[in-house]
């Protein structure tokens, strides 16, 4: 199938980064468009893409356009500065070498009659082919063009889709691009296409695959913070002659480019409304009217003139009542760059003073402002103040920038480096929080301070547990512990104890079956012994966060289960009567995962609900991710597939901690697959590989996924190969936590044999990745029992099968998500139905159908087929096949991979995906190489 053409007016600049990250919604809805035949009586589809200069609209358009039909006809054009002076300028360029077939715009036509006659040309061109009409920056378009692209869409029978791009802030009512919107808005669909800055998860992304390697948050951020997201303004700032380095993308001077770019229409104001600018680029990123006017000296009425003026200009925007924002941050920036140092220093110590006259408390930019006023003193004092505040308040990255501010003019000042080192900590900057930390450490040594020394190890511990690196967390926690006996009854002892009995929680073996509680087990003794301690000293800010370690131990006990359970409850009011968002977080993880996974009687959800209210009440947002997840977990245990996908792109959103984001990102693949997005999940997994880089813990699920992806293809060599690698990354992560325990192993076994691995392979896996204990344990019973129930099923054993299958289905922990109860319900009916129990096998396909109520997709479009089967009453192999059905079973046989039947048969791979899944229900098979027998049995492939 040959590609389309698209116009060399649209191959132009395609960017420093190969791979177009943060459109992947908006490319699907294109090609969706795109590649969707027009319907019976065909009428335009119309399309707007808008959005701030350099925010990609152009590339998104190339990239969409590659997926035309090849059949269709596309025309493409570009308007620029000046058109508007030049009539039917687009429609000409559009036309390329067919203009002349256009009449001369001259006294001796009517513009109705020239009007009517562009459209009957460009309808004329395609010969009766699909149209695709891209018109780019209709905001400098002439009013010809854009009534010409008008006409065509209101045209009655023309099948077409029209695109057209705009930049909101440079057109206004007047324009005739407003009218036409508002025309087509009321008689047309319109699909609106709003661009945004890319998010901070985007530019990782985008960073990672221009440098090479992952880039530390900090430099994401850094660069984020600069251009708000901007692919143009991020690709410049990238470039590697302007920087080699991601880690000083905070302070690397802006482009001579970058700099002209942003500048253009600031060269344009009058001296007074330019003075106002210059303030405000030197006030920060959000400037009230008040201390602009303070700091101006300007008249109110004469400010909010020059205010109007700028806004009108599309240089500032009033983002509330009487608070201003620059458009594009780095305006702000060049605007400051652009003036002298003296002129930079006044206007920092006007607003210093002016702000402590207004009793200001934004030590943030108070902070700034003493800085640029070069008066340093005043600096470390506000650092230490406000970064405190920031930290207790949970603002980690106001925090932490502050400390750093104050710690360019201390750097030894060990209240900044403890405060940085935990700011750091939280935002999950893994580096800089242990270089913080070795430094506050090393101080504390050198300076005798044994509360600030054993402090600094307890930091540095936790630091080492997010690298995975256990035996360095447990001889620091140990030292702390050493470090701390010689100050008896303190804050820092009860710290101490707290971090030991974390630490006897964290590596406790508790593989297995819930056995009772140890009263001698070290994780018990240890949190006893703070409790008491904290008793003793009155230090109760510290109880909450030792209860989430007992009371964690306690849950996982046959005994004292409900105990643990009401400690975990309690540690959560606790922690939020003192708004300590690291202990909430802990607290509702541990609690919320042990209902979720327990298979109790304790329904999660009013825990669930309530917590999303307090913690949107009390502004926690550094909560939300794992509530996400909760949320996530939630919905997949029901089968709620809307909800799902509502979590994962919440958790997306929100979350900074890379183990969370990776984990939305894993399952953000495999709910593509779920609705047959074959693109969505390559994207998914490709992100996934990326932040799994340098985590062993998070690269099973990477590689989970690929295992996935090449099951789906039905590409047997490629899935034996993920398998291979997936037992690789188990054997390096190492053990995890317990809910996990069989379901990596057994998921990937299921997919193994889906993609056709041979069973053998798969048993060779699963004895490899899967301690021998593991199979005794009622409590994995679920996993594992699926697992041998689908090799006995692929072997031939139904009965086996059957039987393994039942005790998958009964078994009570872990609650599995409603698609693995279902596949497990669809496995026990076809092997009933092997087995000639065809009751059975029917009320099992329905229980499947039942689970699967709220999943829409190939998964649920197979257990359709199974239960419809099994009420016409055919047997096992009887079921009829389509035409279309035998031909990609003739396919199957001669071991094509789901893609390659798509290409040879011009179908999309969903479409694919769903013959294969309705052949092996129709026959009565578990997996495409037992569907290629049962064809070479009935002779379909001409060798009996």
């Amino acid at each position: 199938m040959r590609p389309p053409t698209v116009p060399s007016v649209l191959v132009s600049r395609s960017g420093l980064s190969p791979v177009m990250v943060g459109r992947d919604e908006e490319l699907a809805v294109l090609r969706r468009l795109l590649a969707t035949p027009g319907p019976p009586e065909p009428s335009p589809r119309i399309v707007t893409i808008s959005g701030d200069a350099g925010v990609g609209k152009s590339r998104l358009l190339r990239e969409a356009l590659l997926a035309a039909s090849p059949d269709a006809v596309i025309m493409a054009a570009q308007a620029e500065e000046g058109d508007l002076s030049r009539p039917f300028e687009l429609v000409r360029e559009a036309l390329a070498g067919r203009a002349d077939l256009l009449p001369a715009y001259d006294d001796t036509h009517a513009l109705d009659e020239l009007l009517r006659a562009a459209v009957d040309t460009v309808v004329g061109v395609t010969g009766g082919a699909p149209l695709v009409l891209a018109f780019e920056d209709l905001h400098w378009a002439d009013a010809e063009s854009i009534a010409v692209f008008g006409r065509l869409a209101l045209h009655a029978d023309l099948d077409a889709i029209l695109i057209g791009t705009f930049r909101p802030e440079d057109f206004d009512r007047r324009h005739p691009l407003a009218a036409l919107l508002a025309d087509l808005d009321r008689q047309r669909s319109v699909h609106h296409l709003e661009l945004r800055g890319l998010t901070a998860d985007d530019l990782a992304r985008m960073m990672q695959v221009v440098y090479g390697k992952a880039v530390s948050q900090r430099a994401v951020e850094a660069l984020h913070r600069r251009t708000q997201g901007n692919p143009f303004f991020v690709e410049e700032l990238l470039d590697p002659s302007c920087c080699l380095d991601p880690e000083e993308l905070a302070t690397v001077r802006l482009p001579w480019n970058v700099t002209e770019a942003v500048l253009r229409k600031v060269d344009t104001l009058e001296d007074e409304p330019r003075r106002v600018l210059d303030a405000a680029a030197v006030l920060g990123a959000r400037v009230s009217f008040d201390l602009l006017a303070a700091v101006t000296e300007c008249a109110e009425a004469d400010l909010i003139r020059h205010l109007r003026a700028l806004v009108a200009g599309g240089l500032l925007v009033e983002d509330e009542a009487d608070v201003f924002t620059f458009r594009h941050a780095l305006t702000r920036e060049a605007v400051a760059d652009a003036m002298l140092g003296r002129e930079q220093r006044r206007l920092h110590e006007r607003a210093l003073d002016e702000m402590r006259a207004m009793g200001s408390t934004d030590h943030a930019d108070l902070a700034r402002h003493a800085f640029g006023a070069r008066r340093l003193e005043e600096v470390v004092a506000l650092a230490r103040e406000g970064a405190a505040r920031y930290l207790r308040e949970s603002s980690m990255s106001q925090a932490l920038t502050l400390a750093e501010m104050g710690l360019s003019e201390a750097p030894d000042d060990r209240e900044l480096l403890e405060i940085a080192a935990r700011a750091s900590f939280e935002l999950a900057m893994t580096d800089e929080s242990e270089r913080h930390a070795d430094a506050w450490h090393r101080l504390a040594v050198k300076d005798g301070d044994v509360a600030a020394e054993s402090a600094a190890l307890r930091q540095l511990a936790i630091t080492a547990w997010l690298r995975n690196d256990l035996d360095r967390y447990r001889s620091l926690v140990e030292e702390a512990l050493s470090v701390s006996e010689s100050l008896g009854p303190s804050i820092e002892r009860c710290w101490a104890l707290a971090y030991k009995s974390q630490m006897e929680m964290l590596v406790r073996p508790t593989m297995g079956p819930m056995a009772p509680a140890d009263p001698a087990d070290p994780a018990i003794t240890w949190a006893e012994a703070a409790l008491a301690l904290i008793d003793e000293v009155g230090c109760h800010e510290i109880r909450p966060y030792v209860l989430v370690n007992l009371g964690t131990v306690l849950a996982e006990s046959v005994d004292r289960e409900a105990e643990g359970l009401a400690l975990l409850r309690q540690a959560y009011r606790e922690a939020l009567d003192r708004n300590d968002s690291v202990t909430i977080g802990r607290a509702l993880n541990n609690l919320l995962s042990h209902l979720l996974y327990s298979g109790g009687d304790d329904d999660p959800l009013p825990l669930l609900e309530e917590a999303d209210a307090e913690t949107t009440r009390r502004g926690l947002d550094v909560v939300k991710p794992k509530l996400h997840a909760s949320w996530l977990q939630w919905a997949q245990l029901g089968g709620d597939y809307d909800r799902a996908v509502l979590e994962v792109e919440r958790g997306l959103r929100r979350g900074d901690d890379q183990v969370e984001v990776h984990a939305f990102a894993n399952v953000d693949g495999h709910l593509a697959l779920e609705r047959g997005d074959r693109a969505a999940a390559e994207a998914a997994l490709e992100r996934s590989l990326q932040l799994a880089a340098g985590n062993v813990t998070q690269r099973p699920w990477a590689q989970l996924l690929a295992l996935h992806l090449a099951a789906d293809d039905g590409d047997a060599d490629a899935s034996a190969i993920a398998l291979a690698d997936l037992e690789t990354a188990l054997g390096e992560a190492g053990p995890t936590f317990a809910h996990e325990w069989g379901e990596r192993e057994a998921t990937g076994a299921l997919d193994a044999l889906r993609g056709g691995v041979a069973s053998h392979l798969v048993r060779s896996f699963l004895a490899a990745t899967v301690p021998e204990e593991l199979w005794s344990s009622p409590e994995r019973a679920a996993w594992l029992a699926h697992a041998e129930a689908a090799l006995l099923e692929a072997e031939g054993d139904h009965a086996g099968a059957a039987a393994a299958y039942r005790r998958s289905l009964a078994a009570p922990r872990p609650p599995r998500a409603a698609i693995w109860r279902a596949e497990a319900s669809m496995g026990l009916a076809r092997s009933l139905l092997a087995a000639g129990d065809r009751t059975g096998a029917t009320g099992a396909a329905r229980d499947a159908v039942t689970l699967l109520d709220r999943w829409p997709g190939p998964r649920r479009a197979r257990a359709d087929a199974l239960l419809r089967r099994l009420a016409t009453g055919s047997g096992p192999g009887e079921g009829e096949l389509t035409g279309r059905e035998t031909e990609v079973l003739l396919l199957i046989a001669d071991g094509l991979t789901n893609r390659e039947i798509a290409d040879r048969l011009y179908i999309s791979i969903r479409t694919a995906g769903v013959h294969v899944s309705n052949i092996l229900a129709k026959t009565g098979t578990s997996s495409r190489t037992e569907a290629a027998a049962w064809a070479r049995r009935k002779g379909l492939l001409g060798d009996t």
